[in-house]
């Protein structure tokens, strides 16, 4: 099993993915609604791209932007379940430093959430944060001491940075700004009680 297809999905598509695989994928308390996810993607702020094996949609990856802003989020990444431990994330994510040139030349990192191994309550689940954390790093990224705390989840904040000068971002604060702009209006003081984060000085 290859990928032999990456490409962009439509909105109409991107709505599928929500309803079928993402719901499915992850945590309730970590998927956006997606009255938000469209209202950014009509906005031209988030994207979702499919890697494709002969025409079935075998991986996804979204992600989230401001205008102008050097901090793109790799919001999900999934590789569909009868497809995983064969090395497709692993191609499909050394395509996305392409991808994020691409769709936002203006970027210059790609920040990834990771649940935080210490707050784990099972020996089980700190393994598998562990090892998640363990693929992006093998996979080109760093851990950095930038983390976030979003709606009952504490998180490690990782960088794939897109050139080789590793400016100094506050990854937490621009993760924190783009979660506060997802929201909008009447939500924001919701989503401020419930977000925090840290960058180190």
């Amino acid at each position: 099993m290859r990928i032999d297809n990456i490409r962009r999905l439509s909105l109409d598509e991107l709505k599928t993915l929500h309803r079928e695989c993402i719901k499915r994928d992850f945590p309730k308390n970590e998927v956006r609604p997606y009255s938000m996810v469209k209202r950014l993607a009509n906005n031209k702020l988030y994207i979702a791209y499919g890697a494709y094996c002969n025409n079935s949609l075998i991986a996804y990856a979204t992600f989230f932007n401001l205008p102008e802003s050097p901090v793109v989020l790799l919001d999900y990444l999934a590789v569909q379940p009868e497809y995983r431990g064969n090395g497709i994330g692993s191609s499909f994510i050394s395509e996305f430093k392409d991808i994020v040139k691409r769709e936002f030349p203006y970027s210059s990192v790609i920040a990834i959430e990771c649940e935080n191994p210490q707050y784990a309550t099972t020996s089980k689940e700190k393994s598998t944060r562990e090892k998640r954390i363990d693929f992006y790093i093998r996979n080109g990224a760093v851990v950095t001491e930038s983390t976030l705390y979003a709606f009952g989840v504490n998180y490690n904040l990782l960088a794939v940075y897109l050139d080789n000068s590793k400016q100094k971002l506050s990854l937490g604060e621009s993760v924190y700004n783009l979660y506060l702009y997802g929201f909008k209006n009447l939500l924001k003081g919701f989503a401020e009680k419930n977000l925090k984060y840290f960058d180190a000085q």
